[in-house]
């Protein structure tokens, strides 16, 4: 986890002082916008806009989310969703998907002069529509690089204080790890499918029908 373009992207957020009051876009990919949301918070982003099922709309709200716009709608409705929800211009977006799709849709909500995309899959963004005053950024989570060490340093100066004051909520295998005691609450929900490898197909059908905002673990060991 500590290796995640999360991460990465919230020693940025969190490595610059200044309160962000303004508006930030996140286009889920779910267990990563999960943290993502938090750090935004953090770093005094407001409004917090997510697009995700609506089902997930209280979760995503209860880690720091303002508003949450329905992932199936058409992603030409996107801009216009968005001003529904502020006036301002959105600064910062990021796309945890990063399909050509929606790197291009989160793309064009960006106001010019000082916009930040970011996105987790190769770049691409329409050649023809780039503009030099929206900053493109493809995340690189690894604080031990020469050109990211002193990023590593400010998150990881902050990080064990803000999980173990509770706002940050991660995985309860990394909160023991960095805290030595042990956490309830976690944002991702696990749930372990029985019989190990016996229980992909029964966690394929739930994929199936919808099942959101839930890792589903098998684990071979426990395979009969």
């Amino acid at each position: 986890m500590l290796e995640s373009p999360s991460l990465s992207l919230a020693a940025l957020l969190l490595s610059d002082s200044t309160v962000h009051s303004i508006p930030y876009l996140a286009s889920h990919k779910m267990l990563v916008i999960c943290i993502v949301i938090q750090f935004a918070k953090l770093s005094g982003f407001s409004p917090i806009i997510v697009t995700a099922s609506k089902q997930n709309e209280a979760y995503l709200k209860s880690l720091g989310a303002t508003h949450v716009i329905d992932r199936n709608i058409p992603l030409a409705d996107l801009p216009a969703s968005v001003k529904a929800v502020t006036k301002k211009p959105i600064k910062v977006s990021y796309d945890a998907i990063s399909e050509p799709e929606t790197q291009n849709a989160t793309y064009d909500v960006l106001a010019p002069g000082g916009g930040g995309h970011c996105y987790v899959l190769p770049e691409a963004i329409d050649k023809d529509k780039i503009k030099s005053d929206k900053e493109i950024t493809r995340p690189y989570g690894n604080v031990h690089a020469p050109s990211t060490r002193d990023i590593g340093r400010s998150l990881y100066a902050k990080l064990t204080g803000l999980i173990e004051a509770g706002d940050i909520k991660v995985w309860s295998y990394v909160h023991v790890v960095l805290t030595g005691t042990n956490l309830t609450l976690q944002p991702n929900n696990v749930e372990v499918l029985p019989n190990g490898l016996a229980g992909i197909p029964e966690g394929l059908e739930k994929l199936r029908k919808g099942v959101s905002a839930l890792k589903l673990v098998a684990r071979p060991q426990e395979t009969i």
